[in-house]
C-alpha cells in the first residue's frame, strides 16, 4: 500500500498545482504501512511538510475505516474544506471513500429546544429575528451546525438553541429523529473516513465506542495536545453556576409536570438548602489542591445534594405526561441529574489516580494524573494509532510523548502486525521525523538577548524595552507571545507610544485580532497562550516573533504537581519527564508562528537567559529548526532593519 499511497499523493499534489515534497511522500508511505500492518507510528512533521495530506491520502486509499481526530473545530473545518478536492482526484484514480465531519453536541442546533422556542415566539422582534433566520435555515434543509448558519450567531442566541452533552439524552430524546447532532453521528457511523476532534474521541473512549463505532485505525493530528484533551474529557467540572442552573431547570419543570405546590415547595427547599451548603463549601476553598475523598460537613452536604437530586429525578420520571415539549424538558433535566450525581459521587468516592483542585470562580475540577492507560487495553492496543504534529520530540527523542500516552518501546522494525492476541507487547511503536522543507538557515535568525533571568525584578521592564526597540527595527510586523496577562499589559503599554498599531489580546475577539494583524502589515499583536498555536500569518505581516520566557508549567498547579510526584515514584526525573517536554514543545509551537511559507523570513527572539545558562537550554533550543543564532543586540537590530 505505501506505493499506492505515494502515487495517489502525487496525483493530488499535481492536481492542486503544488510541488512534490519528499518529506510528505515519506510520511504518507509510513502512515500507509502503519495502517496496513497494524503498527503504531509517532511522526513529527515539521512546518510546511503538508502533514494533513500526508495522512489523509493514505487513510483514503487504505480501504479501511479510519478516524482522524484533530485538536480543534477550526482544524476540522480546514480538513473538511480540502477533502472534496482530494476525494474527487482520488476517485478518478480508483480510490473512493465516504467521509463525514462530526463535532460535539453544542455545535448543533437542538431540535427539542427549537420546538420549545417556537411556542414562545409570539412577538418576533430584536434578537428573535436572528433566531427565526436560523430556525428557518434549518427547516429548509440546513444541517443545523452553528458554523454553517447563514448569519453570524451570538453566543447568547446559540445558547437558546443548543445544548451541551450533559443535557442531551441522545437517542432517548423525543426529537432524536429530527436532531442535527444525531444526523451527524449517523452519517459519521456510516462513513469510512471520520473527522472529529480530540475531545469527542475522548468521549468515544469513555463510552466504549458508542459514539463513533468500530474503526480500523485512528490518526491524531496535533498530537502534542492530546494528553490535555483526554484528561479534560475524563475529568469533571463543578461550579456554583452549574448547581444553580440545575435548580432553576427543575423549578419550572416540576410545575409543568403538575407536581402539587406543597410538594414542589418541600423538594425545592431541600434542593436549594443542599446547594447552598455545597456552594458555601466551594466558596470557602482556597485555590489549589482539594484532598479526596472529602470528609466531615462538606461530605454530608455533598451526600444530601446527591440524594435530593436523585429523589427529584425519580419524582419527575414517575409523572405521566403527554405534552412532547414537557417530555423533552424532562429528558434533558434527567440527563443533567445523571451527570450531576455522577460528579458529586466522585467527591466522596474518588476515582483512583485522579487529582482534584479549585480554581478562581470558584471552579472545582478533577482530572486523571495520567492517560497512559487509555490505549493500553487490548482492543485499542491492536488498533493502529498514528500520532503526528510539528512538535513531538525533545532533544530529538519521542520518549516523552510515548510515555504520556502509554506506548512502551520504540523499535526500528515491526515484522509482525498486532493481530496476535498473545502479543506480549502490543504497544511497541515506530518513529519518523520529517524535517520542514523551509530554509530556516538562510531565512530565519534566533536571537538570544543578554538579559537578566526571569526571576530578576527588572526582567519584565527589560523585555518590554527590548520589544520596543525590535518592533521599531522591524517596522512593526511583530507577534509578541507572553506567558502571563501581566506581561501582555506591560509590553502593550510600553509599545502604545510607538508609530505602529498595537493589537492587544482581550481588547477584541481572537478572530478580529488575527484578521487585523494580517490586514495591517505594520501592526503588532501582543498576546498570551491562546496565540502560541494555530496562528498562521503568511508574508510581510509577521517578521518578528518575540517570546518573553520559556513556558514551564506552574510549580503550584495541582495537576502538574501530581504528575511530578507520579514521575518521581516511577523512578524518573520529574523535571526531565514532566516539565521540560511541555516547555520545549510549547516554545517550539510559539516559534513556529514565524515561518509559514517558503518565502517567509524573519527573527525569533527568546528573552529567557536560562536558555544560555541552564543545562536544559540546549534541549529546548534543539526543538527548534536549525538556524543562525545571534546574541548581539546590534546585530539583531541590523538584521530586522535589513528586512
Amino acid at each position: 500500500m505505501p506505493i499506492v499511497a505515494a502515487a495517489a499523493l502525487d496525483a493530488v499534489v499535481e492536481h492542486r498545482g503544488g510541488r512534490r515534497r519528499q518529506g510528505q511522500q515519506d510520511m504518507a508511505s509510513w502512515v500507509a504501512q502503519a495502517i496496513e500492518d497494524r503498527h503504531h507510528l509517532i511522526c513529527e512533521a515539521g512546518t510546511g511538510v503538508g502533514k494533513s495530506f500526508g495522512y489523509l491520502v493514505p487513510a483514503i486509499v487504505s480501504q479501511r475505516r479510519v478516524v482522524v481526530a484533530t485538536s480543534t473545530k477550526t482544524l476540522q473545518d480546514q480538513i473538511a474544506a480540502d477533502l472534496p478536492d482530494i476525494v474527487n482526484v482520488l476517485r478518478r484514480h480508483g480510490h473512493d471513500v465516504t467521509w463525514a465531519v462530526v463535532k460535539g453536541r453544542a455545535s448543533y442546533l437542538c431540535a427539542a429546544k427549537v420546538a420549545e422556542r417556537r411556542t414562545q415566539l409570539l412577538d418576533v422582534t430584536g434578537e428573535d429575528d436572528e433566531v427565526e433566520v436560523i430556525i428557518e435555515w434549518w427547516r429548509s434543509g440546513g444541517d443545523g451546525e452553528r458554523d454553517h448558519a447563514p448569519v453570524a450567531v451570538s453566543d447568547r442566541t446559540w445558547s437558546d438553541l443548543s445544548i451541551s452533552g450533559m443535557e442531551c439524552p441522545g437517542r432517548r430524546c423525543s426529537y432524536a429523529r429530527d436532531c442535527p447532532a444525531m444526523a451527524a453521528l449517523d452519517e459519521a457511523r456510516e462513513a469510512r473516513l471520520v473527522i472529529c476532534n480530540h475531545h469527542l474521541y475522548g468521549s468515544d473512549i469513555n463510552s466504549d465506542g458508542a459514539i463513533l463505532g468500530d474503526h480500523d485505525a485512528v490518526i491524531f493530528d496535533e498530537a502534542h495536545r492530546l494528553e490535555d484533551a483526554l484528561c479534560s474529557s475524563v475529568g469533571i467540572t463543578l461550579t456554583t453556576g452549574r448547581l444553580a442552573g440545575y435548580a432553576h431547570t427543575v423549578t419550572g419543570l416540576l410545575k409543568s409536570l403538575g407536581v402539587p405546590a406543597a410538594d414542589r415547595k418541600t423538594h425545592l427547599e431541600r434542593l436549594w438548602g443542599a446547594i447552598n451548603d455545597v456552594q458555601a463549601w466551594l466558596n470557602g476553598l482556597e485555590h489549589g489542591e482539594v484532598r479526596l475523598p472529602i470528609g466531615g460537613d462538606p461530605a454530608g452536604a455533598v451526600r444530601r445534594l446527591h440524594a435530593t437530586v436523585r429523589t427529584i429525578d425519580r419524582l419527575m420520571r414517575n409523572v405521566t405526561v403527554e405534552d412532547p415539549i414537557v417530555i423533552g424538558r424532562r429528558e434533558r433535566a434527567t440527563n443533567l441529574a445523571g451527570h450531576l450525581q455522577g460528579d458529586l459521587g466522585v467527591l466522596t468516592d474518588p476515582i483512583p489516580g485522579h487529582v482534584c483542585w479549585i480554581e478562581p470562580g470558584p471552579v472545582l475540577r478533577t482530572s486523571p494524573v495520567s492517560v497512559s492507560g487509555t490505549f493500553s487495553n487490548r482492543p485499542a492496543a491492536q488498533r493502529p494509532t498514528i500520532l503526528t504534529s510539528a512538535t513531538l520530540t525533545v532533544a530529538g527523542s519521542f520518549d516523552a510523548i510515548a510515555r504520556q500516552l502509554g506506548y512502551s518501546t520504540a523499535v526500528d522494525d515491526m515484522t509482525e502486525p498486532h493481530t496476535d492476541p498473545d502479543d506480549p507487547d502490543p504497544l511497541r511503536y515506530m518513529t519518523l521525523r520529517v524535517e520542514s522543507p523551509f530554509d530556516y538557515e538562510s531565512r530565519a535568525r534566533l536571537y538570544l538577548p543578554d538579559l537578566d533571568e526571569p526571576s530578576a525584578p527588572a526582567w519584565g521592564e527589560s523585555v518590554a524595552e527590548l520589544a520596543g526597540e525590535l518592533v521599531e527595527a522591524a517596522g512593526g510586523r511583530a507577534l509578541i507571545l507572553c506567558t502571563s496577562n501581566a506581561a501582555v499589559h506591560r509590553i502593550s503599554g510600553r509599545l502604545e507610544g510607538s508609530r505602529h498599531r498595537i493589537l492587544t489580546q482581550g481588547v477584541h475577539p481572537r478572530s478580529t485580532l488575527l484578521e487585523e494583524f494580517r490586514r495591517d502589515e505594520t501592526s503588532v499583536l501582543v498576546a498570551t497562550m491562546g496565540f502560541w498555536e494555530g496562528v498562521d500569518v503568511v508574508g510581510d505581516a509577521c517578521r518578528l516573533v518575540l517570546i518573553d520566557r520559556v513556558p514551564f508549567p506552574r510549580p503550584d498547579d495541582p495537576l502538574w504537581a501530581a504528575r511530578r510526584t507520579a514521575a518521581t515514584e516511577a523512578g524518573l526525573s520529574a523535571f526531565a519527564s514532566v516539565d521540560l517536554p511541555r516547555a520545549a514543545n510549547l516554545t517550539a509551537q510559539g516559534a513556529g508562528r514565524l515561518i509559514r511559507s517558503m518565502d517567509d523570513e524573519g527573527m525569533i527572539v527568546l528573552c529567557d537567559r536560562r536558555l544560555q545558562t541552564k543545562s536544559y537550554g540546549p534541549a529546548i533550543i534543539s526543538t527548534l529548526p536549525e538556524m543562525l543564532i545571534i546574541t548581539d543586540r546590534g546585530e539583531a537590530v541590523a538584521y530586522l532593519e535589513g528586512l
